[in-house]
């Protein structure tokens, strides 16, 4: 995980504390205890959401952290499973490594859904210039409607979701 990636998760985070007392903005680069707090909690939440995705996929080395010092350590599994931790109790583990044809593969599958996600957006805001016509144009109703202009069968974008979610849902309208 990069720096970068727990910093913005760790100011998001922190963010969302803005209704506790005593709440000051985000200091970048700052060492507040709740930015700190900020910071051990989003690295938890992507560890956490990481060792979920590879769960299946055997770490290469680990990664501990001295409690007072913050230096770092990087762990074999022989060693993980021959007792480094115990006689070394002030270091704590915090991340794990996996190897490179790992890290490529999800990588791979990270870009793939994201390029996925990019075309869903796509058809999603085709929807709604559909459904809500151009709102910066002259003529601001809908831009879908059934029948002739004269008969007066406007879809209205309610009326137009309602009718799709029916059919997608039991398959007619």
């Amino acid at each position: 995980m990069h720096k970068d990636d727990i910093e913005d998760a760790a100011k998001a985070l922190y963010n969302r504390w803005s209704g506790y007392a005593g709440w000051v903005p985000w200091v970048e680069g700052g060492n507040s205890l709740m930015q700190d707090e900020a910071r051990r909690s989003a690295r938890a939440v992507i560890a956490a959401h990481t060792a979920k995705v590879l769960g299946d996929v055997e770490p290469v080395a680990f990664m501990f952290q001295h409690s007072e010092t913050g230096r770092i350590a990087f762990v074999d599994a022989w060693q993980k499973e021959n007792g480094w931790a115990l006689a070394n109790p002030r270091y704590s583990e915090v991340g794990t490594m996996h190897g490179a044809s790992t890290v490529a593969s999800l990588t791979a599958q990270r870009d793939q859904a994201l390029a996925r996600v990019a075309e869903l957006e796509k058809d999603a805001a085709r929807y709604q210039w559909l459904r809500d016509g151009d709102i910066c144009a002259d003529y601001p109703y809908p831009v879908m409607r059934t029948g002739g202009w004269q008969d007066g069968q406007t879809i209205w974008a309610d009326e137009l979701d309602a009718a799709i979610d029916a059919f997608l849902t039991k398959g007619q309208p």
